[in-house]
């Protein structure tokens, strides 16, 4: 990790336009050659991004993504400025929209092939062991020329040596719609995601109806169609 001078960091702000920020400062800057820098800072004195941070977890993880023909974020320099304390990630964005984007301009909902692709970006991750914990339609990218889809914001992700067994699966697709307008634009197709994913996912009979049956249920949640518990 490279070291980044204080007055290097307070140009680097003062010259790129700030995409994202919070009480604490800017998180995300775009530089003037279109470049974008993540700014990573520890929120926690104990915490175990002290020993793993958080910058390097994104660095990590956009070098696993891509050995296994993910698409993602193509990372430049990673650097530590002192003062502020900060991580620093200079990287290249994933060219295209977010899904949330594509979702919110299509007043019919997604298509039978949007559906297929998602599917089978889900089926892959799974099957390769990855568990994406910042799920959504946000960080997913719909990429240009009918590429498929790839992922941005991978900090928060663990990557296992078998594939995911059906709980972390299950859970993963409850990432997938935490937010509730993201739930509600997937609502109408999320019959057909589950069953292209199952077709894509290569799970055995029974594990295959067991998370049927459990996505189900979420979609009948989503929908407000089930049944009152006796």
């Amino acid at each position: 990790m490279d070291n980044l001078a204080p007055e290097a960091y307070t140009g680097l702000v003062r010259e790129s336009r700030i995409v994202e920020a919070d009480a604490h400062g800017p998180k995300v800057l775009l530089t003037p050659d279109g470049m974008y820098v993540k700014l990573f800072r520890r929120k926690h004195l104990l915490s175990s991004s002290l020993v793993y941070p958080y910058a390097r977890r994104f660095v990590h993880h956009a070098r696993e993504l891509r050995e296994l023909g993910f698409a993602t974020v193509e990372i430049h320099r990673l650097a530590h400025c002192r003062q502020p304390p900060r991580d620093v990630v200079w990287y290249r964005p994933l060219a295209g929209e977010t899904l949330r984007r594509r979702l919110t301009a299509t007043a019919d909902g997604p298509d039978a092939e949007m559906i297929d692709t998602l599917a089978g970006l889900l089926a892959r991750l799974h099957r390769h062991g990855v568990l994406f914990r910042s799920l959504h339609a946000g960080n997913i990218i719909v990429q240009p020329d009918a590429r498929g889809m790839g992922l941005i914001d991978i900090a928060d992700m663990q990557i296992y040596p078998i594939p995911l067994p059906v709980p972390l699966r299950l859970r993963n697709f409850h990432h997938l719609l935490r937010y509730p307008l993201d739930a509600a634009r997937l609502a109408n197709c999320f019959p057909a995601l589950v069953e292209a994913y199952l077709t894509a996912a290569g799970l055995g009979p029974r594990p295959m109806e067991i998370l049927r049956q459990a996505l189900l249920r979420r979609y009948e949640q989503m929908m407000g169609t089930e049944p009152p518990a006796s």
